[in-house]
């Protein structure tokens, strides 16, 4: 028999405040970002007037490389903080457990974010991640394995809302829906998702 290896994503799951301390440098890379769009307009609308003095140092060259550093900076925090992160291994499940979870975890008619996944949000996660987290050569995933080191639903209990539902869950949803992989950064209706992931293998 030909053999089909399943979609798969790995998430990190990011310590302490890391993915806050991610998002705030993405912040300051954005604001350097706009700066140096700002000053490189400038810049070319200076030299269309002729104004522009050449022993000045151009405003549009100090905002790149004050880009160029901010990027510098978040490249690589971004590089240490996924190095110290828990990274969880997920595949898609075979056809006929996909249809099985979800003729038994309906949605509920009466909760919008159940109708959003088609599924029912209290009760599918806790089911479909640990079916889905790959923790040995038997997993058919071709990463490298999972880091989680212990108890798998140890693990999944240790986790923030945010990184157990809009990081891993929506990720795995995607794998078996089929869908373009999902930026696990947010729950579809969720309003009130956390911002830091705290966890520890």
């Amino acid at each position: 028999m030909t053999a089909i290896t399943p979609r798969e994503a790995i998430v990190p799951i990011y310590q302490g405040d890391d993915l806050f301390q991610l998002a705030s440098l993405d912040d300051k890379v954005g604001r350097a970002k706009q700066k140096y769009d700002l000053a490189k307009k400038a810049a070319q609308d200076g030299n269309a007037g002729g104004l522009r003095m050449l022993a000045e140092t151009p405003a549009d060259v100090e905002a790149a490389q004050a880009y160029q550093d901010a990027l510098a900076e978040r490249d690589a925090f971004a590089a240490a903080a996924e190095d110290r992160a828990v990274k969880v291994a997920l595949h898609a499940q075979p056809r006929k457990k996909w249809r099985e979870l979800m003729r038994e975890h309906p949605a509920r008619p009466d909760v919008d974010e159940d109708n959003a996944f088609v599924v029912n949000m209290d009760t599918l996660p806790d089911v479909l991640l640990p079916a889905s987290i790959c923790r040995d050569e038997h997993c058919p995933s071709s990463h490298e394995p999972t880091t989680i080191t212990g108890d798998t639903m140890a693990f999944l209990e240790s986790l923030s809302d945010y990184d157990f539902y809009d990081r891993l869950f929506v990720t795995a949803f995607a794998l078996n829906r089929g869908s373009a992989m999902a930026d696990p950064t947010q729950r579809l209706l969720s309003g009130s998702s956390q911002t830091s992931a705290a966890t520890s293998s």
